[in-house]
């Protein structure tokens, strides 16, 4: 009996292990996010494919704090975006140049 009781000690700690392992991951992802949107508007003359690519990448994001973070009703990923406090990449950017005009007209 007492060796079941260890072993379920032992599954447990391992399983709060690969859940702060998988919560680092996102943290240093969304930083590197964040540094990538530095200085976007003189950058977002990418092509459309590494737009897509780099929307995917946040979708997928987000599909795994949507896995992480369960909630009991269904929400859609403009909705998890929305409680995330974050906006889609294209409207992200587009933002950003907007902010960018807006503060180079005021100089």
């Amino acid at each position: 009996m007492k060796f079941v009781a260890d072993m379920s000690a032992n599954i447990i700690i391992i399983i709060v292990v690969i859940i702060i392992i998988i919560i680092i991951i996102i943290i240093i992802i969304i930083e590197y996010a964040f540094k990538l949107e530095y200085s976007s508007n003189v950058w977002s003359s990418v092509t459309s494919t590494d737009a897509e690519k780099l929307d995917r990448l946040q979708q997928k994001l987000v599909a795994l704090c949507q896995y992480l973070f369960p909630t009991n009703v269904h929400v859609t990923y403009e909705g998890f975006l929305t409680c995330l406090k974050l906006l889609a990449l294209h409207n992200r950017r587009l933002f950003l140049d907007a902010l960018f005009l807006f503060l180079s007209v005021q100089v």
